[in-house]
């Protein structure tokens, strides 16, 4: 599975340091090539709860794509 990011997924990147980018970096691509996701559909994944991570997994080529990495702190 093939992992491409968008131009905004790495602007947004830049909202971190530059430890804690790479760090999320790898374990994104890390956990999208196992995720359990069909062809078509788009995903979101919490980090730190605060960060939600959009993801659209595409048919043809097989590749996941992350979109955007979006402020978005869980509300209590």
């Amino acid at each position: 599975m093939h992992i491409s990011w968008s131009d905004f997924a790495l602007r947004d990147l830049k909202q971190f340091d530059a430890f804690e980018a790479q760090a999320l970096k790898i374990q994104l691509e890390e956990v999208l090539q196992t995720y359990p996701c069909q062809e078509g559909e788009s995903i979101r994944i919490r980090y730190d709860d605060e960060y939600v991570v959009i993801c659209h997994r595409y048919a043809w080529p097989k590749t996941t794509s992350i979109l955007r990495i979006l402020y978005e702190p869980l509300e209590i």
